[in-house]
């Protein structure tokens, strides 16, 4: 592969997203700048996109990443600067691997963290500051806030948007009826509503979200759905996009359900342009609908449906339902006469300038000045 100043890695989905416009901006600009590797469901989003990346399975030795392996890719490709996502270590730790095998060279690290949720993945078992980088990129005030508040030193982040959300609460839902046309839905009778599932886990296991008692309730959820459109005279479509973690670890996990009809082609964000309503639990394609401007509505039941009964801390953006007596309350406010909660407006301003803001810290990076004192520094070594 190409040796450039910039070496730009991406594992995740969400996060891959996150820096495709910044990744885009900077080839145009100078494609011989950059060294691109991707990993896992990044790859394909990159792909999609035409961008010259090398898969990392490609790149080293062994994937995952150990430490000695990411060291081994930095060290042959020799860049100026770290560009990349952030991930979960504990599912696959190679992108952590990438920003401690960064610090242990001296090169300059710069990554994004493409939610308000997830300070654990920046430390490891013992709680030090393994996989920090040297600039932490976080969405907003209530991010920064949250990282502070983990105790992440503030000279570490730096505000920076987020530049797939930005665009989306740009372009709001302009093609929104030719979405729905594609699947031969016509006219605004029809009530399409998409669940978006994640995978549960209880414990160190992984199961997927509609098995058992929460298969039931969330049956009984779209009952209520299906017989209140009813009466209002409306068609309901139902659409049930399994999460790429469900999809890679259990396979067709969805082909036989009691409503609704899984759909794996269509791409999540125009399932999500193409709804009514919007459920899931808390992924970030319940706030990609929602900066769309989409009516979502996170399912929150709780243990004794199910769920967990102590789901990772959100940033309170989107509706909560805590039991199904929520559900029919939200679905009250989904008058045919009335607002529709959600659309034309969105709870929470993402900051604009994204990519330029990106662009700055990077420039700075690779200009060869020292960032931060030392003895901060040293934390993430």
């Amino acid at each position: 592969m190409s040796v450039g100043r910039i070496f730009i890695y991406a594992q995740d989905g969400g996060g891959a997203r996150a820096i495709l416009p910044v990744v885009r901006s900077l080839l145009k600009k100078d494609p011989e700048a950059v060294s691109v590797v991707t990993h896992l469901f990044a790859s394909e989003i990159f792909q999609k996109c035409g961008f010259p990346a090398a898969d990392l399975s490609k790149v080293a030795e062994k994937v995952p990443l150990t430490p000695s392996g990411a060291r081994r890719v930095l060290e042959e490709i020799s860049p100026f600067a770290v560009f990349c996502t952030t991930s979960n270590n504990g599912q696959d730790p190679s992108n952590g691997e990438i920003i401690r095998a960064a610090a242990s060279l001296g090169v300059p690290c710069f990554a994004v963290m493409d939610h308000w949720k997830g300070w654990s993945r920046f430390h490891d078992e013992d709680g030090d500051w393994s996989y920090l980088p040297d600039v932490l990129g976080v969405i907003d005030e209530v991010a920064l806030t949250r990282g502070l508040r983990e105790g992440i030193p503030p000279a570490r982040m730096e505000i920076v948007g987020h530049s797939h959300l930005e665009a989306l609460a740009a372009g709001g839902l302009a093609d929104r009826m030719e979405l729905r046309e594609k699947w031969g839905i016509e006219g605004e009778n029809v009530f399409v509503c998409t669940l978006f599932t994640q995978p549960m886990r209880e414990g160190d296991v992984l199961s997927p979200l509609l098995e058992g008692e929460r298969l039931k309730v969330v049956e009984r959820a779209f009952r209520i759905l299906e017989d209140r459109m009813k009466r209002r005279g409306r068609e309901v479509v139902i659409f049930v996009r399994p999460h790429p973690r469900e999809m890679a670890l259990f396979g067709a996990t969805y082909e036989s359900l009691p409503f609704g009809r899984q759909e794996t082609e269509a791409p999540s964000l125009d399932l999500a342009k193409a709804s009514e309503l919007v459920l899931g639990l808390d992924s970030m394609i319940l706030y990609e609908a929602h900066f769309c401007g989409r009516p979502v509505l996170s399912l929150c039941l709780g243990a004794g449906a199910g769920f967990s009964d102590k789901p990772e801390d959100g940033p309170g953006f989107l509706p909560e339902a805590k039991s199904l007596s929520d559900l029919e309350g939200f679905l009250e406010e989904l008058d045919d006469k009335g607002p529709i909660p959600g659309v034309g407006r969105t709870a929470h301003a993402i900051p604009s300038g994204a990519v330029d803001a990106c662009e700055r810290i990077l420039q700075r990076l690779c200009g060869g000045n020292s960032l931060f004192p030392k003895e901060v520094r040293s934390i993430a070594k």
